[in-house]
């Protein structure tokens, strides 16, 4: 089992085409705002991306 205090996730970015590693809250914190924008795209009808992508 591995300690939760210095873990690191990756984000990519299409425009840079590089991976940014960041911490875990960090991560956390911006994954609740992507899924949040993308509940409120497909309430209004505008996304239809499953969870996966």
């Amino acid at each position: 089992m591995k300690s939760n205090g210095n873990q690191s996730q990756r984000i990519y970015d299409k425009t840079t085409r590089t991976w940014y590693e960041m911490p875990e809250d960090q991560y956390r914190e911006f994954d609740r705002w992507r899924t949040n924008l993308r509940k409120r795209e497909q309430y209004w009808g505008c996304c239809f991306c499953p969870r996966g992508k």
